[in-house]
């Protein structure tokens, strides 16, 4: 039995640093739950698998950092299709 409860789990297109399509193959990102004090996160590519397991506050500090680059991401966009 599991102790992780899932969160999130989302097969993502697998995207170059320009955002282009890199390849057919999809990245899976699973973010769980625990009954402990942590946060689970993996993120899962054809070839490799890797798995972190974090504080909650290392878990907000990257829900931060997420949320600042989503921002300057719609930045660009905006700039983008202006």
């Amino acid at each position: 039995m599991s102790v992780i409860s899932s969160t999130y789990y989302e097969a993502l297109p697998n995207l170059d640093r320009y955002g282009n399509l890199d390849d057919e193959e999809q990245i899976h990102v699973h973010v769980g739950s625990t009954f402990y004090e942590h946060v689970h996160l993996s993120i899962e590519s054809y070839d490799q698998i890797t798995e972190v397991n974090m504080s909650i506050e290392n878990a907000m500090a990257i829900v931060a950092g997420l949320t600042e680059a989503i921002e300057s991401g719609k930045k660009g966009r905006a700039l983008k299709n202006a």
